[in-house]
């Protein structure tokens, strides 16, 4: 609308007489201002894709300086999981094989699921004086590169892919759970690599009847699952028979009001583990515990806590991860209070996070801002070490390969897959 036309109507405006002023119905007046509010939300919707496709193009010039690796691939579905395997394939003398965990989310529309991929990576890339780019002014060389992420395994999956995990303890024995809080259990080596409607899940656990998203193991076999029906259960799979097909939790845990968002076991002790909930507070338990109850509680005041992360190597510090953007950090010795807070770590909500193995000061944490964010949470100030800014929209989940010290994976819901090694 031009400047004109905006006077043209506050002069029309200032001209109507008082007693000509006809004042609507309640009812179109509701009608009129939720249109009002639907244009003011498209038109911030709008404004907010045009700020991120101009980031996504500033990262995309400046990306081949960034990073040692980065590779993009573009899945038909978004995943809302990704996990590297603990392995590491030596292909040839210079190429390296990785494997991720992944799942669709498709959303009823097509058949879902479960899928593991193959990373190859040269490790070292013969190059010449020829491929010395003068303009980048270093060596460049796209012969012989390995090929892009491919399928290796796909298994069919009954509904839409939450969360996939691996068994610590047994990296082919694998867990999801769904939307409907059904959890699935394969033993991947007994599935063809092609996708078959006739073949099941070697385990179904179906206790929640709510929307799930946590789901972890402990060195001990035991798979720990947690719901928006607050409710965290523990089962173990040394009590499964195959004679009565039937495994019942061995734990069940009244958690938290209004659902819990995250749980896991710590690293290092198959017995403790934590959750964090929509009631704003993150709870430590113990299996052992008869009682069910928790035996430390920190109550967040700001907002519900999203993501939960335990370190692999401190087993005392952890990281939760809030709906406002804000990262704690806490020692589970001086539980009243963190012991370090990153606030407005994002300028959206945090989705999940992660401490790298191998550098165990080193945490990543995703958000719905399109932001993949590394920190090393022992330098008081300025600890923000890396953005990754590649994706369009929010991000899923994220994944350290520890085969790598500083290589990362992140599934968006633009459904990209990124596996990236930043620049140092």
């Amino acid at each position: 609308m031009s400047m004109e036309s905006v006077e043209v109507g506050n002069n029309i405006s200032k001209g109507i007489l008082e007693d000509q002023i006809v004042i609507p119905d309640e009812d179109i007046m509701d009608e009129r201002n939720d249109a009002d509010h639907v244009q003011q939300d498209d038109l911030v919707e709008s404004q907010q894709t045009s700020i991120d496709q101009e980031n996504y193009f500033v990262w995309k010039r400046n990306a081949p300086f960034l990073y040692d690796y980065l590779q993009t691939s573009a899945l038909l579905w978004p995943s809302l999981t990704v996990q590297f395997f603990p392995d590491v394939e030596k292909q040839d003398d210079r190429t390296l094989g990785y494997r991720l965990l992944t799942g669709t989310y498709t959303s009823g529309s097509m058949p879902e699921y479960l899928t593991i991929m193959q990373l190859q990576v040269k490790n070292q890339i013969n190059v010449s004086i020829d491929d010395f780019n003068v303009d980048k002014k270093e060596f460049t060389s796209m012969k012989n590169l390995p090929n892009k992420i491919s399928d290796i395994q796909k298994i069919s999956h009954d509904q839409e892919i939450n969360r996939a995990r691996y068994n610590w303890s047994n990296p082919d024995i694998i867990a999801t759970i769904n939307g409907l809080g059904k959890v699935c259990i394969y033993d991947r080596t007994k599935h063809p690599s092609q996708p078959s409607i006739n073949i099941k899940p070697e385990i179904i656990l179906d206790y929640h009847k709510a929307d799930g998203f946590a789901i972890g193991w402990n060195f001990n076999d035991e798979l720990l699952t947690a719901a928006s029906n607050g409710l965290i259960y523990v089962y173990d799979l040394n009590k499964w028979s195959k004679d009565k097909q039937i495994l019942e939790p061995s734990n069940v845990v009244v958690a938290h009001d209004n659902g819990v968002n995250d749980a896991s076991f710590l690293f290092k002790n198959n017995s403790i583990f934590g959750s964090v909930g929509e009631d704003k507070q993150y709870k430590i338990w113990d299996k052992r515990n008869s009682t069910s109850n928790h035996i430390l509680s920190y109550s967040h005041e700001t907002s519900p806590i999203n993501s939960l992360a335990f370190n692999p190597v401190n087993q005392y510090l952890s990281a939760i991860g809030d709906a406002e953007g804000n990262i704690l950090i806490h020692d589970l010795r001086n539980f009243d209070k963190p012991i370090r807070k990153i606030e407005k770590a994002h300028s959206s909500s945090i989705t999940c996070l992660e401490w790298n193995y191998n550098k165990p000061t080193v945490l990543a944490s995703g958000s719905e801002d399109n932001l993949v964010k590394l920190w090393n949470v022992s330098e008081e100030y300025d600890n923000l070490i890396f953005v990754h800014g590649g994706h369009l929209y929010g991000i899923n989940d994220l994944s350290w390969n520890p085969n790598d010290d500083w290589m990362i994976s992140s599934v968006s819901n633009d459904n990209s897959l990124h596996v990236w090694k930043p620049s140092f």
